[in-house]
């Protein structure tokens, strides 16, 4: 899902996460916009402790296709970099409740300076509880911080919720409510409804699928994906 999760790793070990494949369509009035990307949100991940552990989250735009009306643009090169710390204060070894606190700054900038943005940073608070051994209620709530090259700065506020569900001790699945809400030229809303579906090929490895539906008139139309976790 797009909610942060409430664990950290285990004391040196390492995961690799990224969206292997990623679709995404925007229809507004005038126009219909696609756009492909491969490798988007790679994220490293090492343990420092039992409840800390370090991240690195970068967005390569590796490759990146944009069809609008009857044009094609492509764009290849680096996208951010984020750092990020993520503290566990409960949950980690079990128990019915479940929270974290995950600080981060950008460290690079995107190649094609997406978002305009000079600094970028912001604060993650992911929790959960158990509600039956296969299922769990759990979201975050997060704030983004931007300042622009203008020194205008402004601020959004993320919430998001999710119910997961093991269906078979390989296979989850999960359905969650996600709402961004940036306040900057009045306030920019979009909101999202995502489902998700989880395969454990083996204790280390991990594939998923799932597509976000957009519910506001600022959302994404609709968004589908592939991704992957491996730790080693």
């Amino acid at each position: 899902s797009k909610s942060d999760s409430i664990y950290t790793l285990n004391q040196g070990k390492f995961l690799f996460e990224t969206s292997l494949l990623s679709k995404t369509l925007i229809r507004n009035s005038s126009q219909k916009i696609k756009s492909t990307s491969l490798f988007d949100f790679s994220t490293f991940r090492y343990g420092i402790n039992h409840q800390n552990e370090i991240q690195i989250i970068t967005n390569p735009l590796i490759y990146k296709k944009y069809s609008q009306s009857n044009s094609l643009q492509k764009f290849d090169g680096n996208g951010e970099a984020f750092l990020r710390f993520k503290h566990n204060f409960f949950g980690n070894d079990g128990g019915d409740f479940g929270l974290a606190l995950t600080p981060f700054v950008k460290i690079i900038k995107s190649s094609a300076n997406q978002l305009g943005s000079d600094l970028r940073g912001g604060l993650i608070m992911p929790f959960q509880v158990k509600i039956f051994d296969d299922l769990t209620l759990g979201g975050m709530y997060q704030l983004n911080y931007y300042k622009m090259p203008n020194n205008r700065q402004y601020f959004a506020i993320i919430n998001a919720y999710y119910l997961s569900k093991d269906l078979s001790k390989k296979v989850s699945s999960y359905l969650e409510l996600y709402s961004l809400k940036t306040f900057v030229n009045n306030y920019i809303l979009q909101n999202y409804v995502d489902f998700g579906v989880n395969y454990l090929i083996n204790d280390n490895l991990k594939i998923d699928f799932g597509a976000n539906f957009g519910l506001s008139k600022k959302a994404d139309d609709l968004n589908y994906f592939s991704g992957l976790a491996y730790r080693f």
